[in-house]
C-alpha cells in the first residue's frame, strides 16, 4: 500500500472523521497530512511505525511499503516490493515457530 492508502485505512479502521483528526492520531500536523494527500510528502519511519500501530499490523509491512514508495530508482523499488510481498509469509513462519529463522 502507499501512504494515502494507509491513511485511508487508518481512518476507516479507527473511524477517524477528518484529516485533522488523522493528523492528531499520527502525531503530525494537518499540513503534513495535506502534503501526504497531495503526494508531496511520504511517511517518515516514525510515522510509519505509528500507522502500523493504529492499524494493528507489523510495522515491517508499513516500512517496506514506504521504502518502496520513497525510492526514485525503479530497480530498487522492485527489490523493496519483492521483499514486501514475501514479508507476511516470513512473519507467519516466524510466528508459528515451526522453523527457526536461523535455519534460513
Amino acid at each position: 500500500m502507499k501512504t494515502v492508502e494507509y491513511m485511508d485505512a487508518i481512518m476507516l479502521r479507527r473511524r477517524i472523521p477528518s484529516d485533522y483528526a488523522l493528523a492528531k492520531a499520527l502525531g503530525v500536523t494537518k499540513q503534513t497530512v495535506s502534503r501526504y494527500r497531495s503526494g508531496i510528502g511520504l511517511f517518515d519511519d516514525h510515522v510509519a511505525l505509528r500507522a502500523a500501530e493504529l492499524l494493528g499490523i507489523d510495522p515491517g509491512i508499513v516500512l517496506l511499503d514506504i521504502y518502496a514508495e520513497r525510492t526514485k530508482n525503479d530497480e530498487v523499488r522492485n527489490v523493496w516490493e519483492r521483499i514486501s510481498a514475501g514479508f507476511p509469509a516470513l512473519l507467519s513462519m516466524a510466528n508459528s515457530k515451526r522453523e527457526p529463522l536461523s535455519a534460513w
